[in-house]
């Protein structure tokens, strides 16, 4: 870094500091840490957070074998597809949070997320289209903030906002103060944003103390000038500047060693949670579908076993599906997850955006073509795409129930490392999608079902849950798309009519993020509100309606 870089550098930083000292000794910064989480390409969410049946007065729904999350046996061999719950704090849910997964400090059960996990679902746009859904929900209203840019606004912190990898047009950060979102690559994405802090590299350098002294000097000198009713600001920017002075002198020499265990640690942990097996309910028994129903079906129930990864492909005949999971791994999640880590714990960043993309080498010693029922092609590791049109619903059942495993062992991994640095009480990660999937009757895939959209958000500023808002109707589109699947419903007494929109989960995560003003409340109520550390719902608790209106 040159003398001049650097000067200019300090001088930013410095005033950064001051006004994040004079924000915070005015009680006006009480924004939490926000991280989105996107699945891009829109998988079906059933087995993880879109919740149906959430309680036994919802009555017994219409079924639709898509919304499954585990398999019926006859005689050892699976015979369909069912709906499993987990019962916790008097709330259902699905199967996956019976589970246990291995972190770094030892077996969890994925129920430890429910404690602090809302459910918003019941909204949609009305209007096709991948990533202008997906931008919706995180700019759900032209003309003020995105919720990222929301965060931002409101942010003391060195940078405001971060992503990686780059979203693109599946992503809206809109700002009002002119803050910026830092985009970096996601193969190396802390030393891009950490640059300006490195080392000098000349052994001839001055001394990073030495070097920059007189602008620490200054600064505290201009504090000590401004009196005793700046004592409690003062005290905030000596302390500010000190951390800065320490996290300019480490430079980026620590995130070699961070990442040597950070990334290999998510790595681990996300993909052995990918390729257990033995869960029951799902991969206890021989996941196989016969060589008369493969080789000799023309359509129907074979698809029922298909695999949506750019082509459709079908399973070989008599395939253990639970082989096909050996080297399998969720693509950039574990990356993101180690970002987000530093950043939050580090105190560097307020708001991170990262994705959890496709289930990668899904592994299938012979898979068949669906245009050519019969004509066999060879071994194939097969990246399930998230946009499943035509993921059947027993490949469903295991290959999701995998991908969500991995998604919730690392969450609840960067929940622990939160935790460890007291910041998990102050941070909110969202899960968001670029909407729900309407599923087939026939159980052969799914499709778009922007009318049926769903989000989560876990944090540590409350407890209690889980949680769940917003109404889904009994029956579906019929035809094609029957059975109960979530599609949306109004709200009585709420100020939107008829189905929500993105509004209002957008207004419920900007009132959980306890920005200074949520833009979006005069259009869309927020559905919960934090009152003592727990959620107070609004408006109701999420029901069943007998019909969408």
């Amino acid at each position: 870094m040159s003398p001049l870089f650097l000067d200019a550098f300090l001088t930013t930083l410095v005033n950064d500091f001051t006004t994040r000292a004079m924000a915070e000794a005015n009680s006006q910064s009480t924004v939490r840490n926000y991280i989105n989480v996107m699945m891009p390409g829109a998988p079906m969410r059933y087995m993880f957070d879109h919740w149906l049946k959430t309680s036994a007065s919802d009555g017994d729904l219409q079924y639709n074998s898509m919304t499954g999350n585990s398999y019926s046996y006859s005689n050892g061999s699976i015979s369909g597809v069912g709906v499993k719950y987990h019962s916790y704090n008097n709330m259902l849910v699905p199967h996956l949070f019976s589970q246990n997964v291995q972190l770094s400090n030892g077996p969890t059960s994925i129920s430890n997320l429910l404690d602090n996990m809302l459910v918003i679902r019941g909204y949609g746009t009305g209007v096709d289209g991948h990533s202008a859904n997906s931008a919706k929900q995180m700019a759900p209203l032209g003309g003020v903030p995105s919720l990222p840019g929301l965060v931002a606004d409101n942010s003391s912190k060195i940078f405001e906002a971060v992503q990686a990898p780059a979203r693109g047009s599946f992503s809206s950060f809109v700002s009002q103060k002119g803050k910026a979102v830092n985009v970096l690559p996601i193969n190396d994405p802390l030393k891009t944003l950490l640059v300006g802090f490195s080392k000098p590299t000349s052994m001839e350098a001055r001394s990073l103390k030495d070097r920059n002294a007189d602008a620490f000097d200054k600064a505290k000198r201009n504090l000590a000038s401004k009196g005793a009713e700046m004592n409690t600001a003062s005290k905030i920017l000596n302390a500010s500047l000190a951390n800065a002075e320490a996290l300019m002198k480490k430079g980026i020499g620590n995130l070699d060693a961070y990442m040597q265990e950070a990334l290999p640690r998510y790595q681990r942990i996300v993909a052995e949670a990918v390729r257990s097996l033995n869960v029951d309910s799902i991969s206890v028994n021989p996941i196989v579908a016969g060589s008369d129903l493969i080789l000799n079906g023309t359509g129907g129930e074979r698809f029922n076993w298909g695999i949506q990864s750019g082509d459709v492909y079908l399973f070989g005949p008599d395939y253990d599906m639970r082989n096909a999971l050996t080297n399998a791994f969720i693509g950039v999640y574990a990356e993101g997850l180690a970002m987000a880590e530093y950043v939050i714990n580090e105190n560097l960043a307020q708001s991170v955006e990262i994705m959890a993309t496709s289930l990668y080498n899904f592994f299938v010693p012979r898979v068949e073509s669906s245009s050519g029922y019969k004509t066999p092609v060879g071994a194939a590791n097969l990246e399930l795409i998230l946009d499943m049109h035509a993921t059947g619903s027993h490949t469903n059942v295991f290959a999701f129930n995998a991908y969500y495993r991995g998604i919730a062992a690392g969450l609840l991994e960067l929940i622990s490392k939160l935790k460890a640095k007291n910041t998990f009480s102050n941070t909110l990660i969202q899960f968001t999608s670029d909407f729900g999937r309407i599923t087939r009757t026939s159980s052969t895939g799914s499709d778009h079902g922007f009318n049926q959209m769903v989000t989560s958000a876990i944090s540590g500023a409350f407890t209690g849950g889980p949680y769940v808002v917003g109404n889904v109707s009994r029956t579906g589109l019929n035809g094609d798309y029957a059975g109960t699947q979530g599609l949306g419903a109004s709200i009585r007494g709420y100020n939107q009519k008829g189905r929500p929109t993105p509004l209002a989960p957008a207004s419920t995560i900007a009132e959980l993020l306890s920005v200074d003003h949520n833009p979006y409340s005069n259009l869309a109520a927020p559905l919960v509100k934090i009152k003592d550390g727990k959620l107070e719902y609004e408006f109701g608790k999420g029901a069943i309606v007998e019909t969408a209106e």
